[in-house]
């Protein structure tokens, strides 16, 4: 999140799968973040398009055999 001027980090969420961590900060910005802390990418409320805040991220099931094929956050 270089180049961020702050802010909160809301909710997040962790995939074991896929190594990635979601999270949203106060702005309802979503952030995808890899393992080794370099951002994949930021989406934010005007793209999503979304009426109210987001309240949380939910996790793919890990237990689903085609998870790693497919998006989790």
């Amino acid at each position: 999140m270089s180049g961020s001027s702050g802010g909160v980090f809301t909710c997040g969420v962790w995939s074991e799968t896929h190594g990635v961590l979601g999270v949203v900060d106060d702005s309802d910005t979503v952030y995808f973040i890899k393992v080794n802390g370099e951002e994949i990418t930021r989406i934010s409320r005007r793209l999503l398009k979304v009426s109210s805040s987001i309240a949380g991220l939910i996790p793919q099931d890990d237990d689903d055999k085609d998870a790693q094929r497919r998006s989790c956050l």
